[in-house]
């Protein structure tokens, strides 16, 4: 499934490469219904932002299976 992953189509952004990212359904609902952020990095990398109650410093980002 692809995510709208700087601007959601809802708020104005754009179905174009650049701004989408790969996510399965639920991550994809997270994003509305939790308080989750997500955007593409300059680098490419996906980086998911928690809501500020559920962060504990980890990891951020989706890395590519080898």
């Amino acid at each position: 499934m692809l995510l709208h992953a700087n601007k959601d189509r809802k708020d104005g952004g754009h179905t174009a490469i650049e701004d989408l990212t790969l996510a399965c359904g639920p991550d994809n609902r997270m994003v509305d219904t939790t308080g989750w952020a997500v955007r593409n990095r300059r680098d490419g990398i996906t980086e998911w932002t928690p809501p500020p109650e559920l962060d504990c410093g980890q990891t951020r980002i989706n890395t590519p299976d080898p």
